[in-house]
C-alpha cells in the first residue's frame, strides 16, 4: 500500500512538473494566398436513405458509384445521369468501394458483392464473418 501512495505521489509531482509558467511558443501567421483553381458543383444526384451507416461514394475515371441501404447505383461522371442501379439482395451498410473494373458493397450481415462497373453485372458473391461498416477495397 506504501509503495502505490508514493507511486501515486510521484505521477502527481511529474505532471504537475510538466505545467510550467514557461513561455509559450506563438504559431506562425498565417500567409495571404490567391486561390488558383475555381471549384464548381456540376452536378448532384440524391439516392434513398442509409439508415444508420454512412455510405460514401467512390470516383472512378469510369463513373461515380453511390449506394442507399437498398441499391447500388452507377452515375456518368461528366452530366450525373443514372447509368444502372442494382439491389444486390442485402441491405447494405459499408459503402461502395470501386477499382479495376469492380463496384464492391458490403451488407451489414457479411455480405459482399462485386459487380462490374460498366454493365452492373453480378461478378460474385460471398459472406464474410461480420458486418461490414467501411466501405470494401479494391
Amino acid at each position: 500500500m506504501r509503495f502505490v501512495r508514493l507511486l501515486a505521489l510521484a505521477i502527481t509531482a511529474s505532471l504537475v512538473a510538466c505545467s510550467s509558467d514557461k513561455a509559450t511558443v506563438e504559431p506562425a501567421k498565417l500567409v495571404t494566398f490567391k486561390p488558383s483553381a475555381k471549384v464548381d458543383v456540376r452536378w448532384k444526384q440524391r439516392v434513398g436513405e442509409a439508415g444508420f451507416s454512412v455510405l460514401t461514394p467512390a470516383v472512378t475515371r469510369e463513373g461515380v458509384f453511390a449506394a442507399d441501404s437498398k441499391y447500388v447505383y452507377r452515375f456518368d461522371r461528366d452530366n450525373g445521369k443514372k447509368v444502372w442501379r442494382i439491389e444486390p439482395g442485402f441491405t447494405i451498410s459499408g459503402g461502395v468501394g470501386a477499382g479495376d473494373g469492380l463496384v464492391l458493397v458490403g451488407g451489414d450481415k457479411g455480405e459482399v458483392a462485386a459487380y462490374e462497373d460498366e454493365t452492373g453485372k453480378l461478378r460474385w458473391k460471398t459472406k464474410a464473418s461480420s458486418a461490414h461498416r467501411l466501405w470494401p477495397k479494391v
